[in-house]
């Protein structure tokens, strides 16, 4: 089963960044995911999304509001592998 990872932003320099670590991280993991950049406004607000930069792996918002490292994320990928 293929991951989905969404970066939810309206494009601001961190939301950027946090897709890049998320590129990076998945990289680096080694595994297969789709990633998406999330900038409607409502689309935001539908996944409950309060502060952004936020970061959600199949469905679940895992962090809100920080640009979360790379490190962190491949720690949360195997966590939810």
């Amino acid at each position: 089963m293929m991951m989905k990872i969404q970066v939810f932003g309206m494009g601001c320099r961190n939301c950027h960044q946090l897709e890049a670590n998320v590129k990076q991280a998945v990289a680096k993991s080694g595994i297969t995911a789709e990633v998406e950049m999330v900038t409607d406004p409502v689309k935001i607000a539908d996944a409950g999304i309060m502060m952004t930069p936020a970061l959600a792996i199949n469905g679940d918002v895992v962090t809100m509001g920080r640009v979360t490292s790379v490190q962190e994320i491949l720690e949360l990928l195997a966590e939810v592998r």
